[in-house]
């Protein structure tokens, strides 16, 4: 467990260390940020994020998370009348999206947001919160899994400083949760709905 997490924290470094490699090579980065927020029903997501502008409406926004899911995989999993025996799974990640970002023109410092693009996932570790549960399931997870991110929100610029605000979903194209129940396999994707608050400089 111990390499698994130290593994992933290297894996974010590296990934600090190229984007702001990155930062410092261009001239298109116009700020730095951070945002934290809620995945619904799941846990906490946080991260930095670096803008770069192409013209005043289009922006290039690669983002660094740790992001905490939640999947069931108890008997509820299987039979939804059987919600007294459930077994949950905290699953941790390292997320890396990168955006698209249309930004609209309306009236001074104020501009509402939309954005889309892709994400991969690193998995830092699992945790389960167990309740009578059965000891023939088996789970597993992707060590790494990829997929969409599409959103909107708004952001508002005074002087130097940005306040950002998004509602944000995920939609994972491979399995990140795999069960099996005896013999029966099932698969389960990142399906995830998160609001983000943040702040850039």
């Amino acid at each position: 467990m111990r390499k698994k997490i130290s593994h992933g924290y290297m894996v974010f470094v590296m990934l600090v260390l190229g984007i702001s490699g990155a930062l410092d090579s261009t001239a298109w980065a116009n700020d730095i940020g951070f945002k934290a927020g809620y995945q619904h029903f799941e846990g906490i997501k946080a991260g930095i994020f670096y803008t770069f502008d192409l013209s005043d409406t289009v922006a290039i926004q690669p983002e660094v998370y740790y992001s905490q899911r939640k999947y069931g995989c108890g008997a509820s999993t299987y039979y939804h009348q059987r919600v007294d025996e459930t077994v949950f799974d905290t699953v941790r990640f390292i997320e890396v999206p990168v955006l698209l970002k249309y930004k609209v023109k309306l009236w001074g410092h104020f501009k509402p947001v939309f954005f889309g693009g892709g994400y991969a996932s690193f998995r830092l570790s699992r945790e389960s919160e167990m309740t009578n549960a059965f000891t023939f399931f088996s789970r597993g997870y992707a060590e790494v899994e990829a997929g969409f991110v599409v959103g909107a929100g708004f952001q508002y610029m005074k002087a130097k400083v940005g306040y950002h605000f998004d509602v944000r979903a995920n939609f994972g194209v491979g399995p990140v949760q795999k069960l099996t129940y005896y013999i029966f396999p099932k698969e389960n994707y990142n399906r995830s709905l998160s609001i983000m608050v943040g702040i850039s400089f």
